[in-house]
């Protein structure tokens, strides 16, 4: 890993490819900075655009967890009155 689009690219493609479930906490910031070769700041920085994305979620003084899959509702179908 190079920086901080690596790091995010890494996590979000361990979400997406099902590596890492809803509910699972990441490691620990330290050790996933070792991991990836990078900074501490390098990588709180990924974890914060990642929750922005709404792929994870912080917890304070507990850590990072994947959230849960997105609602999709489709509202033309209900107006339509298919559902």
């Amino acid at each position: 890993m190079s920086g901080y689009q690596d790091a995010v690219e890494y996590i979000a493609g361990q979400i997406v490819d099902g590596q890492l479930k809803p509910g699972v906490q990441l490691v620990s910031e330290r050790q996933l900075s070792e991991e990836l070769h990078v900074s501490r700041q390098t990588l709180r920085a990924a974890l914060i655009k990642l929750e922005a994305d709404g792929l994870i979620y912080g917890v304070s003084r507990r850590g990072w967890f994947v959230s849960p899959p997105r609602r999709q509702f489709r509202i033309q179908r209900r107006a339509d009155g298919l559902e």
